[in-house]
């Protein structure tokens, strides 16, 4: 064997004595506070509708305006109500937040630095409120029990539809 070969040699068995033997000990680091940084969500509702409104359209698909709107008539109808924490501008922008961006319950925890509960809990609690407002928002074009004119003066295309429940109705009628 030439130097070369007993150098390699000792530095391979070198590096198995320190495999075999404890790895020095590292030094730990201390402990850094829980301390969440940022902004709250009350804080970051409050810059997107008073200070950044441009950014209100795009994170919950609402302008400030409507935004206030919609608060305030939750907040009259008494749907919704201040939670110890979480007063009612931020629990419909929880809500808002994750149905505009199609965002997950921990995106939110993040974006409104809240516990996930406390998420799952005022979104359902919106979206309760959210349905009992819809039968006064939305209002239907057209009367729900009128039949359309293309269905009653036809028998062609949709009376294929109707047929059986028009000859049922027949049937019990004279019956």
């Amino acid at each position: 064997m030439d130097d070369e070969e007993n150098v390699l040699c000792v530095m391979l068995l070198d590096d198995v004595d320190n495999l075999t033997s404890e790895p020095p000990s590292i030094p730990r680091l201390p402990r850094l506070r829980s301390e969440r940084g940022g902004e709250s969500g009350g804080e970051f509702i409050h810059r997107i509708v008073y200070e950044e409104p441009e950014i209100s359209k795009e994170q919950l698909r609402l302008t400030p305006h409507a935004f206030i709107q919609l608060v305030n008539l939750l907040i009259d109808r008494g749907s919704l109500m201040d939670g110890t924490k979480v007063k009612v501008p931020e629990q419909v922008g929880m809500c808002l937040f994750i149905l505009a961006r199609g965002a997950s319950y921990r995106d939110v925890k993040d974006k409104f630095k809240r516990g996930i509960g406390a998420v799952k809990h005022y979104h359902r609690e919106v979206l309760k409120a959210l349905v009992e407002l819809s039968s006064d928002v939305i209002r239907p074009y057209q009367k729900l029990n009128a039949v359309p004119e293309e269905i009653k003066d036809s028998r062609g295309y949709y009376w294929l539809y109707f047929k059986v429940k028009f000859l049922l109705r027949l049937n019990h009628l004279y019956k």
